[in-house]
């Protein structure tokens, strides 16, 4: 049972991510509005979750957004290039 009665954004990142879903900043912000990721990350730990991380080309993390929104970046932006940090919680 989760401490919050009211169904949030939070609430909503949490369930994901004890369903096995991974995610990056972008992701919490724009699909759950979740503004402030590392405050929630930092609180799943208190709650006794294990929180792991790794780095991947953002292109990854545009790929499995657009399978739920429409996510264009510039044409000039080298998303293969550029490592985002990706959250998962550890079973």
């Amino acid at each position: 049972m989760h401490k919050t009665e009211k169904f949030n954004g939070h609430m909503a990142l949490l369930i994901e991510m004890e369903n096995g879903r991974r995610i990056s900043r972008l992701e919490s912000q724009i699909l759950f509005g979740v503004q402030n990721l590392t405050a929630d990350i930092s609180q799943m730990k208190r709650d006794g979750y294990m929180i792991k991380s790794t780095k991947v080309p953002m292109a990854r993390i545009l790929k499995r957004m657009n399978e739920h929104c429409t996510v264009i970046p510039p044409k000039e932006l080298p998303v293969r290039d550029i490592l985002v940090s990706e959250y998962w919680i550890s079973k």
